[in-house]
């Protein structure tokens, strides 16, 4: 009984302090979806002024036309990418993945180390 404890308190313990440790290191890049229900030009340049490539898309949802922004960003940015949206785009859908593999596009922080 006693091993069955130490096993399940270690094997907790090592599951929360390997999710802590990753989640303050923020390795990686997510796919952020914007989803709106109105063009907001004003969201694309401040979110172009603030060194994230953005793609504009136009597509068709249940109640009409809707305006689908997708951006790469790396994980440690993606709080201030959400608080750009929320601030300008409050009732926006968004989505947010994981990006296991990329190649090419906008991502300044790769060109920056490149020049």
């Amino acid at each position: 009984f006693v091993n069955v404890i130490a096993y399940s308190g270690g094997f907790a313990g090592g599951t929360i302090l390997g999710i802590t440790i990753e989640n303050r290191l923020a390795m990686g890049y997510r796919v952020i979806r914007v989803i709106t229900h109105r063009a907001n030009d004003r969201l694309v340049s401040r979110l172009r002024d603030s060194a994230f490539g953005v793609t504009k898309l136009t597509g068709e949802g249940r109640d009409g036309m809707v305006y689908i922004l997708l951006s790469v960003v790396r994980r440690k940015n993606l709080r201030r990418f959400t608080n750009i949206v929320d601030e300008l785009a409050p009732r926006a859908f968004v989505s947010v993945e994981e990006s296991r593999e990329h190649a090419r596009g906008y991502l300044p922080d790769i060109y920056a180390k490149m020049k």
